[in-house]
């Protein structure tokens, strides 16, 4: 099992991730981000999220700020810390609770809208998190998942040519190919990463299937792709990075 090891990477990173939380809070990002939560969700007011891998907190402090009621969820105990600290720096009370987003401890049809950002590829058993989902819907219940492929170089000849092409133009130009990481090594999570199962497929079609036979409808993708043409072939090559899943659990 992995799980204690990503959280401890994660609870490492949690001081360093909370500042980059903090910067996109008021900035372009935030208002990208609302946007698209607000086209996820139910058309109500005062509904009841989960943000499942809430990290510092971010969708939660938009989500309340929408007027919604918020459950922070996250396995990493500093993370859960700094999401709480957040949420009362922007003026409200944060409900944080610990716990595997592929063992959710929440009743049967709880919550009316589920959002997740950047946690699904870090899980062992996607597909058991994404049922989970289902599980604590109510029917009507909508979902928004920001994800993206983050590993496939590990294991796709074009991903990997194109962070190596990334990388020495970084080199060249003296800019970074990733985010700041505020000092914690990334490789060591780029080494978990090589066995977790959605490091070794294309995203977000899998999520689509998976969803999909799980009885989710309405099913809307926003993906940031792009063509990569391979140097050495000519071959061009659709890579999608970062994408956007919402959809809903209909009414039976």
């Amino acid at each position: 099992m992995l799980l204690k090891q990503i959280g401890e990477y994660w609870n490492d990173r949690a001081e360093g991730y909370s500042q980059t939380v903090r910067q996109q809070l008021g900035s372009d990002t935030e208002l990208s981000y609302r946007l698209l939560l607000r086209r996820g969700a139910p058309k109500a007011e005062g509904l009841n999220c989960l943000d499942i891998g809430c990290g510092p907190g971010f969708f939660s402090v938009i989500l309340f700020s929408e007027g919604h009621k918020v459950t922070s969820f996250d396995y990493a105990s500093d993370m859960l810390a700094r999401a709480s600290s957040n949420i009362s720096e922007a003026g409200f009370v944060p409900c944080t609770v610990q716990g595997d987003a592929q063992e959710l401890p929440f009743d049967d049809c709880s919550f009316d809208y589920i959002v997740s950002r950047d946690c699904i590829w870090c899980l062992e058993q996607p597909e058991k998190a994404y049922s989970e989902w289902m599980r604590v819907l109510k029917p009507g219940g909508r979902f928004l998942v920001s994800d993206g492929n983050y590993y496939l170089y590990h294991y796709l000849e074009s991903y990997a040519k194109e962070r190596h092409l990334r990388e020495e133009e970084a080199k060249r130009t003296g800019g970074r190919v990733t985010h700041d990481t505020y000092g914690v090594d990334p490789e060591r999570i780029n080494e978990i990463a090589k066995d977790l199962p959605l490091s070794k497929t294309e995203r977000p079609a899998w999520d689509i299937d998976c969803l999909s036979s799980l009885g989710f409808r309405k099913l809307q993708i926003q993906t940031d792709s792009h063509i990569f043409t391979d140097p050495d072939t000519g071959e061009d090559h659709i890579h999608t990075g970062h994408f956007v899943i919402m959809g809903e659990k209909t009414v039976c």
